[in-house]
């Protein structure tokens, strides 16, 4: 998950990852702050070109090789959830 440091957004989809991933022991969870480190912006920046995604900001989330912006307490944990227990393989 790439974060912000004072971001509201990112600071509740942080306390939602935790409850998800007290119900699911396997999910790994990483925090890359985008101000602090210059190296996280940049792979931030280059995951949304690969995905075709013009406009990035934060929270954006890497799960399961998709790629998703933003977050909405009532609809992105729902989609987080979808996609890290989609089977790997079809």
């Amino acid at each position: 998950m790439f974060v912000r440091e004072g971001c509201p957004h990112c600071t509740a989809a942080k306390a939602y990852l935790a409850e998800f991933a007290a119900r699911e022991p396997g999910l790994k969870v990483s925090y890359l702050d985008v101000r602090a480190n210059p190296a996280n912006r940049d792979r931030l920046k280059t995951l949304a070109g690969e995905h075709g995604i013009e406009t990035i900001g934060v929270p954006s989330f890497l799960i399961c090789g998709d790629f998703l912006v933003g977050f909405s307490e009532t609809a992105t944990p729902a989609e987080i959830e979808r996609r890290v227990k989609q089977p790997a393989y079809p």
